[in-house]
């Protein structure tokens, strides 16, 4: 990319063969020189053998991508005084995939959404993208549910209704008489593993309406506020929800093999155990 002036070139002078290869340090470690074009010399960004990539010019200093402190983030290198800046936190989140300039701004791809690093107060904001769908089927509509598409489901302790997991919809379903009622009415979220307390108060289920996976709690007659329980982070999947027998806390376990427990009136995880090999609570009682 060249810089404002045209006389600076920032590049990358060869490419990686497998740049997707996560913690590389061999031979091909990703690395950017800039070129003064008046007179050939070039200057090489400080590193300690990290994959930098994807130069982006902006006034006198070049911002680029790095995963010389963990995953990949935005770093900012200052030509005047030849030092580099983290500019983005990211010690344990996705890496940033892509990032290009614009106007007062940077914006980069990370995990499928689009942020933007606003250069004169550091700070970053998400870009909401809606894309308008030529064909019929991805737009908004009307779907009949069939019963293939039922992923999971849970009866009520009275057995006079069971709800089901589809289209990632939770959808409350009555054994003989009464309405069938969607407890989550949340298109383009996934709701997931439905359970009743003993009680036959309450439902929980998985949902990643905040885009991480939460446990999600509602009175099992689909009225009143959803009541939602951050689950830490690192974000996970989450599996199989349990109901105490006195309907106070929820165990579950996650795709790291630890077992967690929560209670509903002070709801902060616990981490109870963790297992040896990936088997959650729904196929524990086969072994």
């Amino acid at each position: 990319m060249f810089s404002p002036d045209g006389t600076q070139l920032a590049y990358s002078p060869f490419d990686q063969w497998q740049p997707a290869w996560k913690k590389y340090r061999g031979g091909q470690t990703a690395k950017i020189w800039i070129a003064n074009l008046e007179d050939s010399k070039v200057t090489q960004i400080p590193r300690a053998n990290s994959n930098d990539r994807n130069p982006i010019w902006a006034g006198e200093t070049v911002y680029f991508l790095s995963d010389r402190e963990g995953p990949t983030t935005l770093f900012a290198y200052d030509t005047k005084t030849q030092a580099v800046r983290k500019c983005i936190p990211n010690d344990r989140g996705f890496d940033i995939a892509s990032a290009s300039a614009g106007p007062g701004a940077i914006v980069y791809h990370q995990f499928g959404s689009l942020r933007l690093y606003d250069l004169a107060t550091g700070t970053t904001r998400k870009v909401n993208v809606t894309l308008g769908a030529d064909f019929p089927m991805i737009r908004p509509h009307m779907e009949k549910v069939d019963p293939s598409q039922v992923l999971h489901a849970a009866l009520s302790p009275s057995g006079k209704r069971a709800i089901f997991e589809v289209r990632g919809e939770l959808l409350s379903v009555p054994a003989e008489k009464g309405d069938a009622r969607n407890l989550t009415q949340s298109p383009g979220v996934a709701d997931r593993d439905p359970a009743f307390s003993p009680d036959g108060k309450w439902v929980a289920w998985f949902s990643d309406e905040s885009g991480e996976y939460a446990l999600h709690l509602r009175a099992a007659d689909g009225m009143g506020p959803v009541k939602k329980i951050g689950l830490g982070t690192p974000g996970s999947f989450f599996y199989s929800p349990r109901w105490s027998p006195d309907s106070q806390k929820v165990a579950y376990t996650d795709k790291r093999m630890n077992l967690w427990l929560v209670d509903i009136n002070h709801p902060k995880p616990i981490k109870v155990d963790q297992d040896l090999y990936d088997a959650p609570l729904v196929n524990r009682q086969n072994y």
